[in-house]
């Protein structure tokens, strides 16, 4: 009779401790829903051509204005990125290069806090040399470039933080001069735009 009382006590122990876990585990969220943040980090730039070797781009820094999307599951979905890199080179002169690109995502999620997560997308791609003085400028014609990336994000209930290192690839050959004072003219130069960013990255997640 006592063993049957204990079994009973062991039994209404345990279904009291689900019944209180069962609200937490509902709540927690998953990895579906919108997100959207910044970012900001550094620039190295992987430049070929006739200009990039008269100009020879030095390391400068990312800034991603803008990331936003939307995960349709806890492993896929979809982001816009909205950024741009700069930084010195050669006499006196500025390079930079902005992109606009729409990527699929695929989210690893090993806990609630951890989530890894690859990046493949591609978008309008622009490249400028800027001269200080006199502000003469060297801009590109938009092309379509490439963006491969490899991040992870910490979450602290829906924010989140976290690193990212991402490839873009560009390929530019429609140029354009314009000087301060005087006429501007168009020419052409097979030039590599590529570049390696890696990004501190943290917004908003609206999980669910």
């Amino acid at each position: 009779m006592s063993n049957k009382k204990n079994w009973v006590k062991k039994a209404g122990f345990v279904l009291a401790i689900v019944l209180m876990l069962t609200p937490a585990l509902a709540a927690a969220p998953g990895n579906a829903g919108f997100y959207v943040g910044t970012g900001i980090g550094g620039a190295i730039p992987r430049h070929e051509g006739d200009l990039a070797e008269l100009i020879e781009a030095e390391n400068g820094l990312g800034w991603e204005l803008l990331h936003l999307g939307y995960n349709f599951t806890d492993n896929f979905g979809m982001g816009l990125q909205w950024g741009a890199a700069a930084g010195p080179a050669e006499s006196d002169i500025l390079w930079g290069q902005g992109y606009l690109v729409l990527s699929g995502r695929f989210s690893h999620v090993v806990n609630e806090r951890f989530v890894p997560y690859l990046e493949i997308g591609l978008g309008p791609y622009l490249f400028m040399y800027l001269e200080e003085n006199p502000e003469d400028e060297i801009v590109s014609d938009p092309v379509l470039g490439f963006r491969f990336a490899l991040g992870a994000s910490f979450y602290f209930g829906r924010f989140y933080i976290g690193p990212e290192l991402s490839y873009h690839v560009a390929r530019y050959s429609d140029w354009s001069y314009r000087p301060e004072e005087g006429g501007s003219f168009d020419f052409e130069s097979d030039e590599t735009g590529d570049m390696l960013l890696i990004l501190l990255k943290f917004g908003f997640h609206s999980r669910r």
